[in-house]
């Protein structure tokens, strides 16, 4: 595999990080997930633009400054997927702080830690397993995604994921694919690595976003979900509701769409994937492969007012 790593493509061992590497210590890193699709007229990095924003806005939630352009970091991107010739692709831009200070304060006097910059690709075909098929089976987990501030909520940060690890491979342990994590009032937040939507008596609804993250998936099945005139209610879960819901999935970069057939060994529903999820399934995979926003209202996800895509309220 060959990296984009601070302007220069290198293999993977010749990157040279250090072991003293702040970020490897402390995890002060932000990253990102940027899926390429495969299309007729070549290849579409899926809202590159929006991730590569993304990045740089959750570096400077930890005060860290990229030294590059969205313009520079987007090209990267196809860089790397051109000198290891992939189309079908998972993209993985890393922000980390090298070798220097070793204390929490990286701007005190002595050895600055350099800012480094990594991009990867690799062809990741399902994060779950024939989940786009057959569904997946979740528990609810006693780890929460608690955050004392409001806007390291929306930061991809290496260390927020520490929780989301222990949640998967707790669940993992248990037979289950994924976790769900609630936040510090016990309504659910979102799964490990991706949001959370699901199904009552028509109506999809999804958490608030003071717990979970503002996935760009998330933002572009609300827009397929308006499209086909379903409402979205962005509201307080919680467990109850979780239970008594007619379908579930969960949205990601990584994971796609992704089913959910059944919460701690109960049924979701009727037990198998429902018409709404595979229809946003389908949808979202002819939005992806297709290199354009036309069925999108003219817009892209990213342009539609609040007020045009999402309901606040509280689900009962």
């Amino acid at each position: 595999m060959k990296n984009w790593f601070d302007g220069k493509i290198l293999k993977n061992l010749d990157a040279g990080i250090s072991v003293m590497s702040h970020t490897l210590h402390y995890g002060t890193g932000v990253f990102e997930g940027i899926r390429s699709y495969k299309t007729v007229t070549g290849y579409n990095v899926f809202r590159l633009e929006e991730h590569i924003d993304r990045l740089i806005r959750s570096a400077k939630s930890l005060r860290i400054q990229i030294p590059y352009t969205v313009r520079e970091l987007c090209e990267a991107v196809h860089h790397v997927l051109k000198e290891n010739h992939l189309s079908d692709a998972y993209i993985r831009p890393l922000v980390f702080l090298g070798e220097g200070n070793m204390g929490l304060d990286v701007g005190a006097p002595g050895k600055p830690n350099p800012v480094h910059v990594m991009i990867s690709a690799w062809k990741w075909d399902s994060y779950f397993k024939n989940s786009a098929l057959a569904g997946i089976h979740a528990t609810i987990s006693n780890y929460r995604r608690v955050f004392s501030d409001s806007t390291l909520v929306q930061a991809k940060a290496n260390g927020h994921y520490l929780n989301s690890y222990c949640a998967h491979m707790a669940a993992k342990a248990l037979g289950y694919d994924e976790a769900l994590l609630m936040d510090a009032d016990g309504f659910l937040a979102e799964a490990s690595a991706s949001n959370l939507f699901i199904v009552k008596n028509g109506t999809i609804y999804t958490p608030l976003l003071t717990s979970a993250l503002a996935g760009i998936t998330r933002d572009t099945v609300i827009t397929l979900c308006r499209e086909e005139s379903y409402p979205v209610v962005e509201s307080c879960i919680t467990v109850k509701d979780v239970m008594s819901s007619d379908e579930i999935f969960l949205t990601g970069t990584a994971c796609e769409v992704s089913p959910v057939i059944s919460i701690d060994g109960l049924p979701v529903g009727t037990g198998i994937v429902g018409t709404i999820t595979k229809m946003l399934s389908s949808r979202y995979q002819e939005t992806v492969r297709n290199n354009h926003y036309k069925h999108l209202g003219h817009k892209k996800p990213s342009e539609l007012k609040q007020s045009d895509r999402l309901i606040t309220s509280t689900l009962i």
